[in-house]
């Protein structure tokens, strides 16, 4: 039964790894593609919190 917990928290562990790496890595270009979009939205939430005011 030990076997069964090590070998389940070593997928968890890898599994987390590789996410981790995978979102690191793609994370940078994701951000510039969508840097005009951020930019939008953020003109459009200042837009909105000045009205609001």
């Amino acid at each position: 039964m030990n076997w069964h917990m090590i070998i389940s928290g070593l997928i968890v562990v890898v599994l987390k790894v590789v996410g981790m790496t995978l979102f690191l890595l793609y994370f940078p270009q994701i951000f510039n593609k969508s840097n005009d979009g951020f930019t939008t939205t953020r003109s459009y939430g200042t837009e909105v919190s000045s009205g609001h005011n």
